[in-house]
């Protein structure tokens, strides 16, 4: 049976916070800021080859990481006066290597859960939005717009018979979890 699938597309869930190690500070390098990140979430981080002003190193690699969470690293490293470092890091091992003392600080866009919370400290944060579903606009029921949003019955009527697919750990991951993976219907 082929299957359609619709994205899930976060545009970050909540607020997005720094995220710093709440355990063992023994392990912690304080003469450089290191850094974690996953670098596949544009505008805010992504790799490219080519080094220029924005840029920073990734360590271990030829490629350089720039985007807005790269600016902010830059921006913490002159404020601290301390050498930047960024390591690439999956999504999934970002935490336990801020915990293991692999870096000091994640820097990906992670929203502060509570689960979270029980393991990591997290700064105030330092960019708010909401949830977004992207949906094709020939897929958007007629009637529905900015101003006239689907309501929650709405999305799963428009769901219902498709997928749908976010990145694994994310805040979405969650949600599609929590309202949309436990309806029958909508398989």
């Amino acid at each position: 049976m082929r299957r359609n699938y619709f994205a899930l597309g976060i545009t970050l869930f909540g607020a997005i916070s720094l995220a710093i190690s709440g355990c063992d500070t023994t392990k912690i390098n304080n003469s450089k800021l290191v850094i974690g990140m996953e670098r596949a979430y544009q505008p805010f981080k992504w790799s490219q080859n080519s080094a220029n002003e924005h840029t920073l190193p990734i360590d271990g690699s030829s490629e350089h990481a720039d985007g807005f969470d790269v600016a902010i690293a830059k921006y913490l490293g002159a404020d601290l006066n301390k050498e930047v470092i960024i390591k690439r890091i999956g999504w999934l091992d970002l935490i336990t290597s801020l915990n293991n003392g692999a870096i000091n600080m994640i820097l990906a866009g992670m929203s502060s859960t509570a689960s979270r919370r029980q393991t990591i400290d997290f700064t105030d944060p330092y960019l708010a939005s909401d949830l977004a579903f992207l949906i094709r606009e020939d897929n958007i029921p007629a009637g529905n717009n900015q101003e006239n949003p689907l309501d929650y019955q709405g999305l799963k009527d428009l769901f219902r018979g498709h997928s749908l697919i976010c990145q694994s750990g994310v805040a979405g991951d969650d949600i599609i979890d929590t309202y949309f993976a436990s309806d029958t219907s909508l398989n």
